[in-house]
């Protein structure tokens, strides 16, 4: 193999790896505008006598947190079938360089209020927005490695046994973590009193 050929697969390398942070920002960024986007909805509900008005936050937080889950848990499942189709090259750095921006945003996670917003947020919204942050960044390539051992590569009825068992691990896990990350947060970053 030569220098061109290396350069090439090395080039290839990066190219593909860095699609998938990409990927994975675009992903992000989809699920904030649905989310913004049934929150809306749920408040058109309220204001049409659908539901009641104390309900209306509720109802609008439970029904765009599911469909977010849920959509954002489809959408990488199908990513990962079609690289385990493809072969699967290079999977657990497809894994890590999409796990980058989760990793980012855990970092650069800054709880300070703002004075100037209309409704400064609560203690309480910004531990649980660190916490889901936290979760996610562990969850993904648990999520992902899941996947590929389990759905992917097993066959026949004991698959499906094997992946039901490891989805119960990775709630687990993500409970697990949701509230260690909830401890931290509170002892460790400063939030206001409120």
């Amino acid at each position: 193999m030569d220098w061109r050929e290396k350069a090439a697969v090395g080039a290839a390398f990066v190219l593909k790896n860095v699609a998938c942070s990409v990927f994975q920002l675009i992903v992000l960024g989809a699920a904030v505008v649905l989310q913004f986007i049934l929150w809306l909805f749920c408040g058109q509900l309220t204001a049409h006598g659908f539901a009641f008005p104390a309900q209306a936050s509720d109802l609008a937080s439970y029904i765009s947190w599911s469909v977010i889950f849920v959509g954002y848990a489809f959408v990488w499942y199908v990513f990962w079938w079609m690289v385990t189709q493809h072969g699967g090259r290079w999977f657990y750095w497809k894994m890590a360089f999409a796990t980058i921006p989760l990793v980012a945003g855990l970092i650069l996670f800054n709880p300070q209020q703002d004075p100037q917003a209309m409704i400064p947020l609560s203690a309480g919204e910004m531990k649980f927005r660190f916490s889901t942050i936290a979760t996610g960044t562990v969850l993904f390539p648990l999520y992902a490695i899941a996947l590929r051992m389990f759905v992917f590569q097993g066959e026949g009825r004991s698959m499906w046994k094997r992946a039901i068992l490891a989805g119960l691990v990775i709630v687990v896990i993500g409970c697990l973590v949701f509230a260690a990350s909830w401890h931290y947060v509170t002892n460790c970053l400063s939030f206001p009193s409120s």
